[in-house]
């Protein structure tokens, strides 16, 4: 019913406007028909709105729509390119591509998945050529790939990938490396929880990343929020510190205290310090009140900077973004 009054209120608009378009000869008119094409225009827009807030989906018809749907899947064949990084000693790059195979759009004819398109990994000379796809083992039919960082070297090339996981854990990243010269994968970890901000230590021996263990939720001040239960306060509070593997795999540890939510972290020149802006947990809500933090690498955190202490024009200064 919604969307045949819909259809009925449209054509008698346009009815009006072409009604008004015929009077163009008249003189007395014309300083109107501006306003009634504007008029009707805007009736037209807010129609369109009013039914799709309360009519039910409907089954697109007619040529227009016919052409809006074709180029609907056009736009989900095209190819996107991202995730650019070039080797330090300019050698060779790397980059990611969006798009569809033509399995997956087989598939998404039959409504069997969403036709969502994943990625590939591509590596190539700086000049152009030698261009390769890398191949992750085990791999699912979709794979994201972020954090592309080269080792200090520029024989390695790390990046965060969703390529091994579960039917139950889709959005799970894992370390993984390929050689500069080489398309064949290695997976470096076994994690489980979200993983972002991956980069080099520097000599090259180790990862970093930062780990919220256990809980796959994107951690942001505009990110969805998990479901809260348990005792607020305490149950559900997320931490996320930062961690280090050996860049040739092995156990994953969290060097920074577990009461500090880190925000964002970098190294010194030797590798051996950290500095690091950190809140009290949760993190979502205590960005604003953050401190800033450095660390040997094993050793105790120290506060360098209280925003909220420190006197002069870094006083009430916040450091962390939401």
């Amino acid at each position: 019913m919604a969307g045949s009054t819909l259809g009925v209120t449209r054509a008698s608009i346009f009815r009006s406007l072409a009604s008004a378009n015929q009077n163009n000869g008249d003189a007395h008119m014309k300083p109107y028909l501006g306003k009634v094409r504007w008029g009707a225009m805007a009736a037209v827009l807010a129609a369109g709105m009013v039914g799709h807030a309360h009519a039910a989906p409907v089954k697109a018809r007619g040529p227009l729509a016919t052409r809006i749907v074709r180029i609907m899947h056009r736009l989900r064949d095209v190819r996107r390119f991202g995730a650019v990084s070039v080797a330090p000693n300019g050698r060779t790059i790397a980059w990611t591509v969006t798009e569809t195979t033509s399995a997956h759009r087989a598939k998404a004819a039959a409504k069997s998945t969403t036709g969502n398109p994943g990625e590939i990994l591509q590596l190539a000379d700086t000049n152009g050529t030698h261009v390769r796809t890398v191949k992750v083992p085990n791999s699912v039919e979709t794979c994201h790939y972020s954090s592309l960082t080269w080792s200090p070297g520029s024989k390695v090339l790390a990046f965060l990938s969703n390529c091994n996981h579960g039917k139950k854990d889709r959005e799970q990243l894992n370390v993984y490396e390929v050689d500069a010269n080489a398309v064949r994968a290695r997976r470096v970890t076994h994690l489980r929880g979200f993983v972002h901000e991956l980069t080099w230590v520097p000599g090259g021996s180790m990862l970093s990343f930062l780990y919220v263990k256990g809980d796959l939720h994107p951690i942001a001040a505009v990110s969805a929020t998990k479901p809260q239960v348990g005792v607020i306060g305490r149950a559900g509070v997320e931490h996320q510190q930062l961690a280090v593997v050996p860049a040739t795999g092995g156990t994953v540890s969290e060097i920074t205290p577990y009461p500090v939510f880190v925000y964002e972290y970098d190294w010194s020149q030797s590798g051996n310090r950290v500095a690091y802006v950190g809140a009290p947990p949760p993190g979502r809500d205590n960005w604003w009140v953050a401190k800033l933090y450095t660390q040997t690498y094993g050793g105790p955190a120290r506060v360098v900077l209280d925003p909220s202490t420190v006197k002069g024009s870094l006083h009430g200064l916040q450091i962390a973004l939401p």
